[in-house]
C-alpha cells in the first residue's frame, strides 16, 4: 500500500487536510461514526477512540486514512471546542495524520441521526 498526500498550504499556512491523497491498494470505507459526551470535544474524541478500533479490526491503520467527512451540527462549536480535542487526539495517537493529512471536507448541518449528536466522521482507509 503507497499513500502519498498533497498538502493544502493557503497565506503560508499548511491546512489541516490535504488537497488529495493518491493511494493504491484495497480500501476500507467507514460507515459514520458518532460518540458519547456533553459537548461536540468530548464527541469528537470518542468517534476517534470508535474509528481507531473499527480500523484496526478491518486489518487497517489510522495513519493509512485517504479521506474524512466531518459533518458537525455546529461549525462555531466545532472550531471552538471539536477541532482542538481531534487535533490532540491526533497528536497523542497518530501524529502523521496531522504532518500528512488526509482529503477532508467539514460539513455543518442542522441536525445528525439522534439529537445528542453533535459530530459525526466519515473515514476511508487504504488497508495494507
Amino acid at each position: 500500500m503507497t499513500r502519498q498526500g498533497y498538502p493544502l498550504v493557503v497565506d503560508g499556512q499548511l491546512m489541516g487536510f490535504a488537497k488529495g491523497v493518491v493511494a493504491e491498494g484495497r480500501f476500507a470505507f467507514l460507515s459514520g461514526v458518532t460518540g458519547t459526551g456533553p459537548g461536540m470535544g468530548e464527541q469528537a474524541e470518542s468517534v476517534w477512540n470508535t474509528i481507531k478500533e473499527r480500523v484496526e479490526a478491518l486489518g487497517g491503520r489510522v495513519e493509512n486514512v485517504v479521506q474524512r467527512m466531518t459533518f458537525v451540527t455546529s461549525v462555531e462549536e466545532w472550531r471552538a471546542q471539536g477541532q482542538a480535542r481531534q487535533r490532540a487526539w491526533l497528536e497523542a495517537n497518530c501524529p502523521s495524520l496531522i504532518e500528512n493529512p488526509p482529503a477532508g471536507t467539514l460539513i455543518g448541518c442542522s441536525a445528525l441521526a439522534q439529537p445528542e449528536y453533535k459530530v459525526e466522521i466519515q473515514v476511508v482507509v487504504a488497508l495494507d
